[in-house]
Order: structure tokens, then sequence, then C-alpha cells
């Protein structure tokens, strides 16, 4: 009975779906010649998708640096020119500072009396301020009268000076009691001071200098002799 039935099949269940069975002599001598067990083929593969990646990669660097070459260049937006900015915001702010100042350098100008025929005492007060050409053409323009450079006044001076001929100018310029036009002075006969007194502003010059960037107006004012006083204790504070 024993010897009548056949003998059994035996099958072998390894744990490891990776590892080649150990009774396939076909599975262990293909895995020994490949070295790499089943993973070898997906490393090749993807060696192969890598290396087309890099190369596709260069191309499309290549052709986005030819196309940056080929693309034209948008024109930069046309900004307000300095001088027009200065005619704008800026100018007023400008003027506005130039007219606080007037009042404290009138009390460190020097008047002189111009002696005894004359009942009369002039002289200057001097605004100075650093600005650029641009900002000066900007505030002033053409305006007041131009009397240097001019064809028949120095014509290749690099200082520019503009004149202002009434009060009514340099209100027009600064504004409607932007500047105050009596302010206090002192007069002074040589070195020391003589007396104090009210000068009225009549006039202004505005000297530009384009290679020292620097601007001087000069409130030009005279003092009446009726206008004067002996007290002497002019404080510049």
């Amino acid at each position: 009975y024993m010897s009548s039935m056949a003998t059994p099949e035996v099958i072998i269940i390894d744990d490891n779906p990776h590892q080649p069975l150990a009774s396939s002599s076909s599975s262990s001598s293909s895995s020994s010649s490949s070295g790499g067990g089943p993973y070898e083929a997906e490393i090749v593969l993807l060696r192969t998708v890598n290396a087309s990646l890099q190369t596709r990669i260069r191309q499309l660097e290549t052709e986005l640096a030819q196309a940056k070459k080929s693309t034209p260049k948008r024109a930069a937006p046309v900004s307000d020119s300095p001088a027009k900015k200065a005619k704008g915001t800026s100018s007023s702010v400008y003027l506005k500072r130039w007219a606080k100042s007037v009042p404290a350098k009138a009390r460190k100008a020097k008047f002189k009396d111009t002696g005894p025929n004359e009942f009369m005492a002039t002289g200057e007060i001097v605004v100075s301020a650093a600005i650029t050409q641009d900002v000066f053409e900007g505030i002033f323009g053409d305006r007041g009268e131009l009397i240097q450079p001019t064809p028949s006044n120095k014509p290749k001076s690099v200082v520019c000076i503009r004149k202002f001929s009434s009060f009514n100018e340099i209100n027009d310029l600064f504004g409607e009691g932007a500047i105050t036009a009596r302010q206090p002075v002192k007069i002074y006969l040589g070195s020391r001071v003589d007396c104090v007194g009210t000068t009225t502003i009549q006039s202004l010059s505005v000297e530009y200098n384009k290679t020292k960037m620097n601007l001087d107006l000069k409130f030009h004012g005279t003092v009446p002799i009726e206008d004067t006083s002996d007290d002497v204790g002019f404080s510049d504070d």
C-alpha cells in the first residue's frame, strides 16, 4: 500500500518575496549572474531617466538665455525731472525754509550808516543754502530779471544773478505774508554798533554759484533815521 502511493510534491515557501527560492536552480543562477537582484533593472532605468532629465534641463537653460537676449528691454517709466519736481512740492519746502530764517539773519546783519548827510542806513539780509543746479532752476527758472550771465554781462560766468526789484515781486516768489517787509537790524558805525533800527526790505538779489552749488538770497533794505534808536541792547537770540 505504501509503495503504491505517489511521493507528494514539496513546495518551499520563502518569507522574503525578493529572495530566489532555494529549490530553483535557474533563479539562483540568474541572481548570481546579475549581482544586483531584482533592483538592478530599476536602477538602470532611473539612471537613464536622470540622464535624460539633466540633458533636458541644459536645453531649457540654453533656450531661456537666448530668449532673454532676444527680448527687447522695456523702457523705464519717464519720471519728472528734478526741475519739475522743484517747481512742485520741493520748491515750496525750500522757499518756506528760507523765509522762516529771514528774521534770524536780519538780527545778524550789519547795516551801515551812509553818513550824516544821507540820514539813511543800508544793508543786506543774507540767507545762504547749498542746492543743486537742477533745484535752483526748478525754483527760480526765468523768474525775476536776469542780471548775469547775459550776452552783454559776463556771458561765461558760473554765477547766475536774478533780481526781484520790489517787495511785491518778493511776495509773488515766496507767497503772500511769508516774509515781513520790516525787520529789526543793527546799524554799524565803523566796526561798532551805533544804534538799532527797523529796515524795510525793498528788493532781492538771488545769486547762485554753479561750481560751488551755493545760493545766496540777499534782501536789500534801508533804515531811515527816524526808524533808529540808541538802545543798543539788541539781542541776537
